[in-house]
């Protein structure tokens, strides 16, 4: 019975492990990247430093064998830059990289030979691009989609229904939305990844009422909505239909706010 019971408690500490980080990696944002030489061979070992200037985060990777890096729940926001150092090439450093709720910003770097001393600045790094990290499908609502809108409410609800192949309950049941032809009812509502679903209305896939948020959170303090309408990853399981990942804005070192 004891050693039962030690299998058993063994099983639950590694599903919560599991469940925790599988939670805390959606509602974040992922930079990766490959580093090649002017003949596009990899550069292995290569040192990449990412930097912040908002926040004044700092991290640092090295290149695999295939020139690859990746750095992983990153917080969404704007300001990041990486700085690429090896031995026999110049520095090069990407500015103003942007990372994007539920998706992977690339940003390959290609190094020049020459004097370590010389630093190269690139600047750009958007993160709406196409996705190859991923096959899921998913759609980002900016704020500045929102901002011009007209809402019939003030919360981040209405959101689903900005993106393509959504449209509201057709056929009388009173429970929510429907994208890309699935059941009403089946949306699976996320704040920066932790759930915000409504069981009596639906949410995360509920088979009775209506599909929606529990707590609803004005479109001022919202930075970033995104529905994944399509083979969602699995941080965002539970539902069939869709999933939604709400980013709130976040402090820096600016000051910013609304009336």
């Amino acid at each position: 019975m004891k050693k039962l019971f030690a299998v058993v408690l063994l099983f639950g500490l590694v599903f919560c492990t599991v469940s925790l980080t599988a939670q805390t990696s959606a509602g974040l944002g992922t930079i990766t990247g490959t580093v090649t030489d002017q003949s596009k061979a990899a550069v292995p070992g290569a040192t990449v430093i990412l930097s912040n200037a908002l926040t004044g985060e700092t991290r640092t990777a090295t290149t695999n064998s295939q020139g690859g890096y990746q750095f992983l729940n990153l917080r969404v926001i704007s300001g990041y830059s990486i700085k690429v150092e090896s031995k026999g090439f110049s520095t090069r450093e990407v500015k103003d990289i942007k990372t994007s709720v539920g998706t992977a910003t690339n940003a390959d770097v290609t190094l020049a030979v020459g004097s370590e001393a010389v630093v190269i600045s690139v600047e750009g790094g958007s993160s709406e691009q196409v996705q190859t990290e991923t096959s899921s499908l998913s759609q980002l609502v900016d704020s500045s989609v929102w901002k011009s809108s007209p809402l019939e409410s003030r919360t981040q609800n209405e959101f689903v229904q900005l993106v393509a192949g959504a449209g509201p309950d057709s056929g009388g049941t009173g429970r929510g939305f429907a994208v890309n032809g699935a059941r009403t009812g089946t949306g699976n509502f996320l704040v920066e990844g932790y759930d915000n679903n409504d069981q009596g209305q639906g949410g995360a896939g509920f088979t009775f009422g209506r599909g929606g948020a529990v707590t609803s959170i004005s479109p001022d303090a919202i930075q970033e909505y995104r529905v994944i309408t399509h083979v969602p990853p699995a941080e965002y399981g539970r539902a069939g239909g869709f999933s939604t990942d709400t980013v709130l804005k976040s402090g820096a070192n600016q000051w910013h706010g609304s009336l």
